[in-house]
């Protein structure tokens, strides 16, 4: 069964999945089987993330998840995923969904109205858009395995306490000298120390852009803000009264009319 979770790079990822039995499958797709071609489309956070069904692949679909069956004679699966993917119908779904994190869903209603640029060369931009697809899949394949390495290290250096001593053994195991620290309940290495995360960061808080007042913030726009779950929408300038937090995409604190894109509480 497809959840939001498992629309990635425009293709279904099931490394995380979860499956159901013959019954339930029966059941779930009495409207419509899913097929080959089929395009899988998420109203609910993330709104919008898609990915198209695979030669030979059966599913069904999870809750505020829709099934988009592509008319052929107007355009390709692939053109119409990579139309959904880019930030022209991002920007609608935006407009839409008033850019709030309390909007639960995008409508059915909504989610037909969107507009599809229809061009000639559709071929031409589904090979490209799937190329960079296939680019971000492997890089995403090669990062899981980077993490992966990384948390293996990080067990036995930091939780086993076995990372290199100065003789290049495992410091724990081959006999490095353990002291108690009451403040983690727990032994760590002798010259180890603790401290506080405010001792070592400077933390800026921010607050929610209030739904009563958003339109007062130009939310249309290159610079992205974001909510708890991601990228909330996208804003022109932060033109606010020290509330809010915003980073221009340049690293810049003023936009080219002098208003400030940074703000701190």
């Amino acid at each position: 069964v497809i959840r939001n979770f498992n629309l990635v790079n425009g293709q279904i990822d099931m490394r995380d999945g979860y499956y159901v039995d013959e019954e339930t499958y029966k059941r779930r797709t009495r409207r419509a089987v899913p097929s080959e071609g089929d395009i899988i489309f998420s109203r609910e956070a993330p709104i919008g993330n898609c990915a198209i069904i695979p030669h030979d692949f059966q599913c069904c679909l999870g809750q505020r998840l829709v099934l988009l069956r592509v008319n052929h004679d107007v355009c390709s699966s692939e053109y119409l995923l990579s139309v959904l993917q880019s930030s022209y119908v991002k920007q609608q779904i935006d407009q839409v969904s008033k850019l709030g994190s309390i909007v639960s869903n995008f409508a059915i209603g909504d989610l037909r109205k969107l507009i599809i640029p229809i061009l000639d060369n559709q071929h031409d931009i589904a090979t490209f858009a799937s190329t960079i697809t296939e680019k971000l899949t492997n890089n995403s394949v090669i990062s899981s395995e980077l993490e992966s390495m990384v948390n293996l290290l990080y067990d036995y250096w930091f939780v086993q306490f076995d990372f290199p001593d100065e003789n290049g053994k495992p410091y724990k195991s081959t006999g490095g000298k353990m002291v108690w620290k009451d403040e983690l309940n727990k032994e760590i290495p002798n010259e180890w120390e603790t401290t506080t995360i405010g001792k070592i960061t400077i933390c800026h808080d921010s607050k929610r852009i209030p739904v009563a007042s958003k339109d007062r913030y130009e939310m249309i726009g290159s610079i992205p803000y974001y909510g708890a779950t991601g990228i909330m929408g996208y804003v022109n300038r932060a033109i606010f009264s020290g509330d809010f937090i915003l980073f221009a995409e340049d690293g810049s604190v003023m936009d080219d009319k002098g208003h400030p894109i940074l703000q701190r509480v």
